[in-house]
């Protein structure tokens, strides 16, 4: 059977979006060693085993089911001891809005605790890196409008302009109250 031709544009956004979650993972991997001995024990992108949904009510009122698929999962052991870092790699096709539905969505989850039953660990933060600082902020404001503000520290946002010029550990992260934060004290 003969194979369809790819669409070019498609295929370029997908090795944009697989070299950013790469790129992403090996600045992780250089970096946690510096940021206080912290170490990155494992990194998986496997779609099936990032897969997840979750039911919930909307601001507006509105029952929904909401797909939650991250694009990796780094297990970290640092100053806050075992942790999960969830990333969402955002190359700006989606709108804040859709994605404000899908930071909702991971509130409820993480309030059900299926992190843990689904990764075994208990300390997690969902990291979320646009390709600018403007999307950066857009996005983070979508968060704080579809969670009420109840996100706390489990959203984090950065742009990935600022991992490129000051390093993934650099107080370039910011949830959707608090800015300038390092990804680890």
């Amino acid at each position: 059977s003969a194979i369809a031709p790819s669409n070019s544009a498609r295929s370029a956004f997908f090795l944009d979006h697989t070299l950013s979650r790469n790129s992403f993972a090996l600045s992780l991997a250089v970096a946690a060693p510096k940021a206080g001995g912290t170490t990155l024990l494992s990194w998986e992108h496997d779609r099936d085993r990032l897969s997840d949904s979750v039911s919930v009510i909307l601001p507006t009122g509105e029952f929904q089911r909401i797909p939650l698929e991250a694009d990796g999962l780094a297990i970290c052991r640092g100053p806050r001891g075992v942790e999960g870092i969830l990333v969402e790699i955002d190359r700006g096709t989606e709108p804040p809005s859709y994605l404000g539905r899908k930071y909702a969505g991971y509130l409820e989850w993480w309030r059900q605790g299926r992190h843990v039953k689904r990764f075994d660990v208990k300390p997690i933060r969902i990291l979320t890196v646009a390709p600018d600082e403007r999307r950066t902020a857009r996005l983070r404001k979508a968060c704080q409008v579809a969670t009420q503000g109840k996100a706390g520290g489990l959203l984090w946002f950065a742009s990935e302009d600022a991992i490129m010029r000051e390093g993934i550990a650099a107080a370039i992260w910011s949830t959707s109250k608090v800015e300038h934060l390092p990804l680890w004290p």
